[in-house]
């Protein structure tokens, strides 16, 4: 055991000095004091322990012992078998020229060889896989890489562990840094020599990445299904994407590729009957393309029969109003009410025509609202109106569409509830909007270039295109800027405000439903030379993407949807239920249950009714597996039963055909004091290893200046001063 200081110049003149000038304070009281001797060289001796214990302190002392480990010396060979590892991307050299190989097929080869023998004279070793532990069943999980976990068990298993040697490609992503583990093996003088299993970059390849699209759709409801094709080849691609299902091909697309780039589109689907669909996204295999699996991925869209009910409420029958019940009137798969608040002559009436705003009962009925040149006061909405739109908005999914007008009746819901709601903040110095004598034209912005909402074509560049020779319009609401919180679709061509480019085309999330402005009332115009092509598709569209939660899953007296719609394994997925009785009121305090069952798995919860009086009701679970998952809600107020399935996916931690982490294997050689080889140069770790001293000495650090004791000591003996003091009539 031996004492050990870390002297610093600065801190060692701060100690001498001290410690002087304290010898010479003590002298002057021992001369100078009227106190007994034996009194005063008491005290002061006590000072002076005390300031020499906090001068030593400030040299950091360290006690040290020696221990040499005596068992049989170890080397661990950790062996990478997660999902990344099935990469062929390991360049191998032979007589019939280069070829490339699976990292996991090299790693198996190499063990298989024995290519360690020469050092088990001298070491034990071992050889242990590793990718995520599973702590329940005991295995191995290959979505995931834990390299710090290997590490550290490493050290804990092995009494006399001397190296480590990584077959990895260093790609880790779960549990903590392998730098913690790394600093551990660092203290106990063990090496770690990573082997670099794989290529540095991106071997030529294609890859079509996996995007999420939705749950289910509707009969005859054409949906844009989007993807992402990524260009790895020093060459432009020209190919064909192809989406086949159960009754085969779909539709294709020719598309092309820059090289090194990234490629975004979409394909359209129009299914025609109902049923679960079984979806495949395809191109071909490219000519020197090294990884061939990664061309395609495969899907499941449910295809129902609902029909979306649609309330359209408005003051004046303008043309937009016209053609917009027209277009949803002809769409098979809309009911549709409406209700005119005529300024002159009242409340319109009419085939599909209300003859007054429907009660709370009856508008939670209703999928979407479009809410026109109308607004609260005398003959039109009342307060009562705006609370309950506002509640099944928020609490119903209900989708809202803002269609303003010339009149500027919007304006009239500043202060009321239906504000928060609106995606855009009106300009209310302009209450008849903005008029323009030459037609102006939306530009897209680039989110809207892609949305589903506002495409009219099979590609982002085509619609485009389309909206920028669609007829013009010469009105649009007064816009400030878009509101916290919102998407900004499509903005005025020409136009600004005071915020930048006027937003006319906006969306934003409330509570369980999505909210729509549309800052102009010419769409009808859109149907100019090309009938209702485009005019009816928009329309189509806006309901359809409205409603989508509503119809996940319903029956007689229940409707839930979930929140993600497609999870992943490890989300948590948020149930929200609405709760009915027979006359469609909403159930309140009412017992809901949820029976889960997920291939042999079982469980159950109960939900919670949700603020307010709209019989919603909350629940949640984590998906800690993946499949699909049978979920039984049932409520014996209403004696309902609604019976809806959860498809959850793969969290893709793992990725096949990425390059090896380099930066984490050189960060752990560096840290341990070992080295990276790359595989030709593997046999150069066993040099190092036969180099290494089969015991070691290790060095156990305890710092004084940091321990407990030590301060209590301190303070005891200033404690003790202090009733000194006292006791002889110094204080």
């Amino acid at each position: 055991m031996t004492l050990s200081i870390h002297p610093d110049p600065s801190i060692l003149i701060l100690v001498a000095v001290g410690m002087a000038a304290a010898l010479y304070f003590s002298y002057k009281q021992l001369k100078y004091s009227h106190l007994k001797k034996w009194r005063v060289i008491l005290m002061e001796t006590i000072r002076l322990v005390v300031i020499a214990m906090i001068a030593f302190s400030l040299l950091k002392p360290e006690l040290i012992t020696v221990t040499s480990k005596r068992n049989e010396p170890e080397v661990v060979i950790l062996a990478d078998v997660s999902k990344s590892m099935q990469t062929q991307d390991l360049v191998l050299v032979n007589d019939d020229g280069d070829i490339t190989v699976k990292r996991s097929e090299w790693v198996k080869t190499l063990l298989e060889s024995r290519f360690y023998s020469p050092i088990e004279k001298r070491f034990k070793v071992t050889v242990t896989r590793f990718a995520v532990s599973l702590k329940d069943e005991g295995e191995l999980d290959p979505l995931g890489t834990d390299i710090n976990n290997a590490l550290s068990q490493s050290v804990e298993q092995h009494k006399n562990l001397r190296a480590v040697i990584l077959l990895s490609d260093g790609a880790w992503n779960s549990g903590g840094s392998p730098v913690a583990a790394s600093a551990k093996l660092r203290a106990d003088s063990i090496p770690v020599f990573p082997v670099a299993t794989g290529s540095p970059k991106y071997l030529p390849d294609v890859i079509l990445n996996k995007v999420k699209v939705p749950a289910f759709c509707l009969v005859n409801e054409k949906i844009s299904i989007p993807f992402q094709i990524e260009n790895r080849m020093d060459k432009q691609i020209d190919t064909v994407i192809t989406l086949r299902s159960d009754y085969g091909s779909e539709n294709s697309k020719k598309i092309t590729v820059l090289p090194r780039e990234k490629y975004q589109d979409s394909l359209l689907w129009h299914p025609k009957k109902t049923g679960v669909y079984n979806l495949t996204m395809e191109i071909p295999v490219q000519p020197g393309e090294v990884i061939k699996d990664n061309n395609a991925f495969s899907f499941s869209i449910n295809v129902k029969r609902e029909n979306i009910k649609v309330l359209v409420v408005d003051s004046l029958p303008r043309w937009e109003y016209r053609y917009l019940l027209n277009a949803l009137r002809r769409d098979p798969g809309v009911t549709v009410n409406s209700i005119l608040f005529h300024p002159e002559i009242g409340i319109g009436g009419g085939k599909g025509y209300l003859k007054q705003f429907p009660d709370k009962k009856l508008l939670s009925s209703y999928d979407v609202i479009f809410l026109g040149d109308v607004g609260v006061g005398d003959k039109e909405l009342t307060k009562e109106n705006l609370h309950d739109i506002s509640g099944v908005v928020e609490y119903l999914g209900t989708g809202l569409v803002f269609l303003p007008g010339y009149r500027g009746r919007e304006l009239s819901l500043i202060g009321t509830e239906l504000e928060q709601l609106n995606p855009v903040i009106p300009d209310p110095e302009k209450v008849h909007g903005i008029v323009n004598d030459v037609p102006s034209h939306l530009d897209l912005t680039g989110l809207g270039r892609g949305h589903f909402l506002l495409m009219l074509a099979d590609s982002p560049e085509r619609n485009s295109m389309i909206w920028k020779y669609l007829p013009g319009f010469t009105w649009n609401a007064a816009v400030l800027k878009a509101a916290p919180g919102s998407e900004v679709l499509a903005v005025h061509a020409g136009v600004r405000s005071s915020s930048g480019r006027m937003p006319l085309v906006a969306i934003r999330p409330y509570g369980q439903g999505n909210v729509l402005f549309m800052g102009i009332d010419s769409a009808w115009k859109w149907r100019k030379g090309v009938e209702d092509k485009y005019h009816y598709r928009y329309w189509g569209q806006v309901v359809r993407w409205m409603a989508h939660k509503r119809h996940l899953a319903e029956n007689s007296g229940i409707r839930c949807f979930s929140v993600p719609e497609t999870p992943e394994v490890g989300n948590t997925v948020f149930l929200f239920a609405s709760i009915y009785d027979r006359l469609n009121q909403p159930v309140e305090n009412a017992e809901v249950k949820v029976e889960a069952r997920q291939g042999k798995k079982k469980f159950s919860f109960s939900m919670i009714a949700g603020k307010g009086e709209w019989g919603v009701y909350k629940g949640s679970f984590t998906a800690d597996a993946s499949g699909v998952y049978d979920l039984k809600i049932t409520c014996p107020q209403n004696s309902s039963e609604l019976n809806m399935k959860i498809n959850v996916g793969k969290t893709l931690k793992e990725h096949i055909g990425k390059p090896i982490n380099l930066k984490a294997l050189q960060e752990i050689a560096n840290i341990t004091g070992g080295e990276v080889y790359m595989p030709e140069k593997v046999n150069r770790i066993l040099k190092r290893i036969e180099s290494l001293p089969v015991n070691v000495e290790i060095k156990h650090r305890l710092p004084l200046w940091a321990q407990w004791w030590w301060a209590a000591v301190i303070i005891f003996l200033l404690s003790f001063l202090w009733i000194l003091r006292k006791t002889f009539g110094l204080l």
